[in-house]
């Protein structure tokens, strides 16, 4: 079993954005829930407040502002390659609404479209042992849960790139037309 130690200085999602706007691609995995910079203000509203334990309305406010300022620069950020592996658990996930899924689903067709999104399926039938999703970014790997994300010591960045890697593999990608 390999142990892998969080890093010294936890990195924060504001720090992230800033980040991002001088970083190489961004490559993320999510294996029950949609990756937060995919997410629309209700779908995130929705996870941030059955999953979070903190659900005072001034905390939830903050970490959806964080969440949507991700959103927008994926939107808008042309100019850095993304690619995002969802599984199809994702797709179906019963935590909000039927109708706040069907508008997510709708959005997820317009980010398939985008033409610096690689947005991808991993099929119900892969067999997938990893519970949390993961974020790399320029050597550094962050792991994402419901609330937030956490950044891990650089040495496990290539444990984890090669399994993006695996991951891609055994992918297809999402078009606006294939969901």
């Amino acid at each position: 079993m390999m142990t892998i130690a969080l890093s010294q200085k936890p990195t924060s999602p504001q720090r992230l954005i800033l980040d991002r706007e001088r970083c190489g691609p961004t490559r993320a995995f999510s294996p029950a829930l949609l990756p937060g910079a995919v997410q629309t203000r209700d779908y995130a509203r929705a996870v941030i407040t059955t999953c979070a334990h903190d659900t005072d309305p001034v905390t939830v406010r903050r970490a959806l502002e964080v969440r949507m300022q991700r959103h927008e620069e994926l939107l808008h950020g042309a100019g850095h390659h993304r690619t995002y592996v969802i599984t199809e658990l994702a797709l179906v996930c019963g935590l909000v609404e039927e109708t706040v899924m069907e508008a997510q689903l709708a959005h997820l067709r317009r980010v398939a479209g985008l033409g610096h999104v690689d947005l991808r399926l991993l099929p119900a039938d892969t067999a997938e042992p990893w519970t949390l999703g993961f974020v790399l970014r320029d050597g550094q790997v962050s792991l994402e849960g419901p609330s937030g994300l956490i950044a891990l010591a650089p040495a496990a960045a290539p444990f984890y790139e090669a399994h993006f890697e695996q991951l891609v593999a055994a992918s297809q990608t999402l078009t606006p037309h294939s969901f």
